[in-house]
């Protein structure tokens, strides 16, 4: 199994928190490390370590992740992260996503690609529960 590993960094709290690769990681407050790994079984699962929790979200997760095992060919409103179960919006932080979780541990996240030709879908809806 090939891993993409990079470390990276917090850098300014504007509107909307960079990530930097092959930085050394601020060390100010929590951080963890996530393992996604592709539904296609295909795409090597990609490490994402020591992302800080106190000024990250699940957007942010997203463009690393476009910049490093897709090399910026993939628009991040193509990638669906999924968590526990759970599909993930890009404004949720991810301290929120993990917090009951141990983060001394990899947290992995899965991923799905939406072909390039199908439109945006909206918000996941439940479906009804059979009768």
């Amino acid at each position: 199994r090939t891993h993409v590993s990079f470390s990276i960094a917090a850098e300014g709290l504007g509107e909307g928190p960079e990530l930097r690769g092959e930085m050394d990681a601020v060390d100010d407050g929590e951080s963890v490390t996530i393992v996604i790994k592709n539904a296609d079984g295909t795409t090597p699962d990609t490490t994402l370590p020591r992302i800080p929790l106190d000024c990250s979200t699940v957007k942010c997760v997203k463009e690393k992740l476009c910049e490093i095992a897709y090399l910026n060919t993939t628009a991040t409103a193509m990638l669906k992260l999924v968590f526990s179960g759970r599909l993930l919006r890009d404004s949720e932080a991810l301290f929120d996503v993990v917090q009951m979780h141990d983060i001394s541990c990899p947290i992995v996240f899965h991923v799905l690609v939406r072909p390039s030709g199908e439109p945006p879908s909206p918000s996941p809806t439940p479906s009804p529960a059979p009768a």
